[in-house]
């Protein structure tokens, strides 16, 4: 394990992707780094269903972290026809990626990854054939550098990729709701098409939340509030929350 500034892999991102290949190269006995802008665990806006291809990929339990699981989805397009789908076998573990993503990168730091919080990239510069990566806890240099940190990467612009990319926007929100209407839908999910601008509404049960949001391809999103709000007020199971989180 490095004690100093250079390693042999730098991996930017507690993400799944990040984690998980910050955990596989220190089992291979590599030295290996993990940045992360935030303080773990972090709220991460997304779904967070996990299909039944995820356990075979993971060599640890990780139903610590599955809050419930859906069988049932309602699709609704234009405030019209529900097509309500339950396929046999539709099984989709739901959890909240705070949760999910400290787990795996706790691994990765049982692995034997060091793991530094609250240290954002900057930018790589090169210098002397090397790549440096600059943040606000020091210069770090490895020989091989991972970007995981998302769809905004700094790692990718600083090499070139992503820069023109179309990026989309969102709104999402944790609602508390009754809890006689939780039981009711805690294993369906809502998707609700074609009121959106080139998005869509969702509503996903976890634990005793509805994770609700919409969102669209558009960079700009300036009436998302009111579409949320819309959202919420189409489905009697969103309506009089006990209580909602909006991000």
């Amino acid at each position: 394990m490095s004690t100093s500034n250079h390693h042999e892999v730098i991996v930017v991102g507690t993400g799944p992707g990040g984690a998980t290949a910050a955990r596989r190269m220190a089992q291979k006995g590599r030295d290996v780094l993990i940045l992360e802008k935030a303080e773990l665990p972090r709220h991460k806006a997304c779904g967070g269903g996990l299909t039944g291809n995820v356990a075979q990929h993971l060599d640890f339990d990780a139903s610590e972290t599955i809050e419930n699981s859906i069988s049932s989805t309602h699709f609704v397009f234009r405030g019209g026809q529900v097509l309500e789908l339950n396929p046999a076998g539709l099984k989709v573990d739901m959890v909240h990626r705070n949760k999910f993503d400290y787990l795996l990168t706790q691994k990765a730091v049982e692995a034997g990854a060091i793991l530094k919080e609250k240290t954002p990239l900057k930018r790589i510069r090169s210098e002397n054939g090397k790549k440096i990566i600059e943040t606000p806890n020091g210069e770090f240099t490895a020989d091989i550098i991972i970007g995981a940190d998302g769809a905004a990467s700094t790692t990718a612009r600083a090499v070139g990729l992503r820069k023109n990319a179309p990026f989309g926007t969102a709104i999402d929100a944790d609602l508390e709701p009754p809890e006689e209407v939780y039981e009711e839908w805690k294993d369906k999910a809502i998707f609700d098409f074609g009121i959106i601008p080139h998005g869509y509404g969702w509503s996903f049960p976890k634990g005793k939340l509805f994770s609700v949001g919409v969102g669209t391809t558009n960079r700009k999103f300036k009436d998302g509030r009111q579409h949320l709000e819309t959202l919420m007020a189409r489905y009697p199971c969103l309506q009089n929350p006990v209580s909602i989180v909006e991000r």
